[in-house]
């Protein structure tokens, strides 16, 4: 369980770099698209859609772990440790980004900041990232629902439940893109659920890829969603366009799901290679860093918007006159700045059951 666990950290640090990183190239294209070439419009959304496993990963090791009939979920639990967390970060960023946006927008200084905030976070109008927080509390509020499925479900019921969640939610909408409406629907919100069960049927063995399998099933996704995303920028338009942009540019959009579910069969399940010595000290290091990182991940997510709005936004930073690598460049400052101050808010009361 250790070894599972640790493989868990280290997804869960890739995938918070992954987020900072898609960010980093979406916020850029956002701000200079009306100026940029169509070589570096599919450069960016390149990067935005290859690093989009990022957060369904995050709700496969959210699923495998909080499914788990071993793990003890009361109902007190649930709101007082997972819903009051999340909400909480959703109305403090909320409350505290509309603060940072007065200051840098030249608006000034007003305790108006606090109500604005308020209505931002439940109209969903604050910063655009946030949108994960919601997701998050709805599927904690879901979650005794979920627990009772998994619990209670044989392995080919589970594994009846992905493909129907799969054809659905992700292959069935293809359709629309090339205005061929399918009539047939069922009544759920969304993809994300899929993941979340895909997390735990993946993690207990009741659907088995094997890891070589899962490394090439996310490699050929990945340079499919490089290819489709090069001619997409190349001048197709039409129903042809939305039907790429269904393959690749949505979490319900099939290559990801394929890419999500491999990178996470890979690193998590599947047969590792053994570890370095645990007298090592550079597996200790990287052991200690892992842990670090992971530990931060949920306030690097939070809070590396603020990294990238000043730099990009406010302080005007163009990364498609510096180079491509600067995209990556920028993207590890802003994610060990991240950390950093995590790091340090951590240290203030009450403040680190937040993040």
């Amino acid at each position: 369980m250790q070894e599972r666990n640790r493989s868990y950290s280290i997804l869960r640090v890739i995938a918070s770099f992954g987020i900072v990183l898609l960010h980093t190239a979406n916020v850029s294209e956002i701000l200079y698209r009306d100026s940029i070439t169509p070589g570096q419009t599919a450069f960016s959304l390149g990067i935005v859609y290859c690093m989009m496993w990022a957060v369904p990963c995050f709700l496969m090791v959210s699923g495998a772990l909080l499914l788990d009939p071993a793990r003890k979920i009361t109902m007190e639990k649930l709101f007082s440790r997972y819903v009051k967390r999340v909400f909480l970060a959703l109305l403090l960023c909320c409350v505290i980004f509309r603060l940072f946006d007065m200051l840098m927008g030249g608006d000034g200084f007003s305790l108006m900041f606090v109500p604005d905030g308020v209505w931002r976070m439940f109209h969903g109008t604050g910063w655009a990232h946030l949108w994960y927080l919601y997701l998050l509390i709805g599927l904690y509020l879901m979650l005794p629902f979920f627990r009772m499925i998994s619990a209670h479900s044989t392995d080919r019921e589970l594994c009846y439940l992905l493909a129907v969640y799969a054809v659905f939610l992700s292959v069935l909408p293809l359709f629309r893109t090339i205005d061929a409406e399918i009539a047939f629907t069922i009544q759920t919100a969304g993809i994300y659920p899929f993941y979340f069960f895909a997390g735990y049927v993946l993690q207990t063995g009741k659907l088995k890829i094997d890891r070589k399998a899962a490394g090439m099933l996310a490699m050929i996704a990945t340079v499919l969603i490089i290819v489709l995303t090069e001619a997409r920028y190349s001048g197709i338009s039409g129903n042809a366009a939305s039907f790429v942009d269904g393959l690749i540019a949505s979490y319900s959009s099939p290559l990801i799901v394929l890419q999500s579910v491999g990178l996470f069969a890979f690193v998590c399940c599947g047969s590792a290679k053994k570890p370095a010595e645990s007298g090592s000290s550079g597996s200790v290091w990287l052991a200690e860093c892992v842990d670090l990182f992971d530990s931060c991940g949920f306030g690097i997510y939070l809070l590396h918007m603020v990294f990238l709005r000043l730099f990009l936004r406010y302080q005007g930073w163009n990364l498609f006159l510096m180079g491509g690598w600067s995209f990556f460049v920028l993207a590890v400052g802003v994610f060990l700045l991240t950390c950093a101050l995590v790091e340090v808010l951590r240290r203030i009361p009450y403040v680190k059951s937040v993040l």
